[in-house]
């Protein structure tokens, strides 16, 4: 918020061209508090955005793992 109040005073800059490009909260909801956890939830939002990604755990539900177990395993 302080960034957008900033930038709204300067003439040079268009900010309602810049608004869409803007983003916050950051980071991901991974529980940590402290300063390191708080800097991982962003590089890892900020990766995950970069590459295109939602940051959807990579989890497999298990009644798919049990359905690709049982595929794996063959007919008995």
């Amino acid at each position: 918020i302080r960034i957008i109040k900033e930038l709204a005073h300067r003439p040079e800059v268009d900010l309602p061209a810049l608004l869409p490009r803007f983003h916050g909260p950051i980071g991901l909801m991974l529980g940590g508090r402290s300063p390191e956890a708080v800097a991982l939830s962003i590089l890892a939002e900020i990766q995950a955005h970069r590459h295109g990604q939602d940051a959807a755990p990579m989890r497999v539900p298990p009644d798919e793992l049990a359905r690709l177990l049982e595929k794996a395993r063959g007919p008995a």
